[in-house]
């Protein structure tokens, strides 16, 4: 984001403020060499910013531009997303010339019914070459955020909604940032910006996670992936009377992904305990069932392959 003089009258501004200029740059990161970079300057006007700067704001940079995601296409080239245009840029590499603009005062397609978008975010190629968008505001002036895929038909120069996924148990406005992540298994991701909220959706559009994050935080991108969690805590356990000379034990090692099963280990002293039983991990704490009523208690974490990640401090057994 470099600012440039510019003379700001035509969009409301002062005479000497400033646009912002969005750049793109490759770097090789072996070397630390620029290796390809573009300006909107030099090929996308102030004009095509689709809000005047209020000359009473007292502002004096128009960031009439705002690039907020690059991505790369089949071919090389790049798809380059602009918030204050309300458009998709797809970027020639070689000549840094606008090969086409999907969305905005200058879309070189004819939108679809669903597919207008505003204020977006995180535009990516699919692998059949649509376009996925996170939609900030459906409605120029604040709405329902949602992602949308939308194919592009270059020939006849239109571009039809694939998809359109938004929270399905109500109606969320992301103001700012988003993002969205397709998952394997056709379910997908979805970042709420400045809502500080994250969903996930199945591929029937079902909600399968939900969660917000404490006031004042919001999040820019959400993404999951594959994650091991090893804790340097120890597991933690209880137990309860369960009655009938058996002992309910309950088992939890928080942060820990790959406990498969718990082992039960119980005796007189802490130096003398013995196996009595084991369950396989079930949610965060597990229980535990095994007979009698022992001294002293304690639990052993184990993966698939039956190595221990973590053992607890020994309790007392539950009360008589």
């Amino acid at each position: 984001y470099q600012p440039v003089k510019h003379d700001l009258r035509q969009f409301g501004g002062p005479e000497d403020g400033s646009v912002v200029d969005g750049i793109v740059q490759e770097i090789d990161v072996a070397t630390g060499l620029v290796v390809f970079e573009w300006h909107s300057l030099d090929h996308v006007g102030p004009e095509e910013g689709t809000s005047n700067l209020p000359s009473e704001s007292g502002q004096s940079r128009f960031d009439y531009f705002h690039i907020n995601s690059v991505d790369e296409d089949v071919d090389g080239g790049l798809v380059v997303s602009a918030r204050r245009t309300d458009a998709v840029y797809k970027i020639d590499r070689r000549t840094g010339e606008v090969a086409w603009r999907l969305g905005g005062n200058r879309s070189d397609f004819e939108l679809g019914k669903g597919v207008e978008f505003f204020l977006q975010h995180d535009a990516r190629v699919q692998s059949d070459g649509s376009i996925r968008i996170f939609d900030n505001s459906s409605e120029p002036e604040g709405g329902r955020s949602r992602d949308i895929t939308v194919a592009l038909d270059h020939r006849r120069g239109t571009a039809t909604l694939v998809r359109d996924v938004g929270h399905p148990g109500t109606k969320l406005f992301a103001a700012t940032q988003g993002n969205a992540q397709p998952l394997p298994d056709g379910g997908i991701l979805l970042g709420w910006g400045s809502q500080g909220r994250v969903s996930e959706v199945g591929p029937k559009g079902g909600l399968r996670f939900d969660a917000e994050l404490p006031d004042g935080f919001d999040s820019y991108r959400f993404y999951k992936g594959p994650w091991v969690g090893t804790p340097e805590t120890s597991p933690r356990l209880a137990v309860e009377d369960a009655g009938d000379d058996r002992t309910d034990v309950y088992a939890s090692f928080n942060g820990a992904t790959e406990v498969d099963r718990w082992e039960v280990l119980a005796g007189d002293s802490d130096d003398a305990l013995e196996p009595i039983g084991s369950a396989k991990r079930s949610g965060f704490e597990t229980r535990i069932r095994v007979p009698g009523r022992p001294s002293r208690v304690t639990v052993r974490a184990l993966d698939a392959e039956g190595e221990v990640l973590g053992t607890a401090k020994p309790i007392g057994g539950a009360a008589r």
